[in-house]
């Protein structure tokens, strides 16, 4: 079996990206808490989909050659309820767990007759 990445389409000042929750998020987020990744899960959920979600969206910005979205213009454009709806935090915690992602991978296959 093979694991898909998941990936997610948001809007975004206007624009349309699409986020993907891979490895190399994965290392910028637990870059930003100090290559610890205990940190990240030790921090309120809040915090990393919040992180989560501006290093996704930073990478598919840096993909079309956009600048960066800051910290703060994240925190002035989504509330946390926003982010949660988002699923951003589901994102990292399948990302994290091999049961979780293949949970999911299942649950998106079409059934079979």
């Amino acid at each position: 079996m093979s694991l898909q990445l998941e990936k997610k389409t948001v809007e975004f000042g206007g624009e349309s990206y699409e986020l993907v929750c891979n490895m190399e998020a994965l290392e910028l987020l637990e870059d930003e808490y100090g290559g610890s990744m205990k940190a990240v899960m030790e921090d309120r959920v809040e915090h990393v989909s919040a992180a989560l979600y501006r290093i996704m969206l930073n990478c598919a910005r840096a993909d079309r050659g956009e600048e960066a979205v800051e910290k703060r213009q994240i925190s002035r454009a989504y509330s946390p309820a926003m982010l949660q709806e988002l699923d951003v935090f589901g994102m990292f915690l399948r990302a994290m767990s091999v049961d979780a992602a293949r949970a999911a991978q299942h649950k998106e296959e079409p059934a079979k007759n």
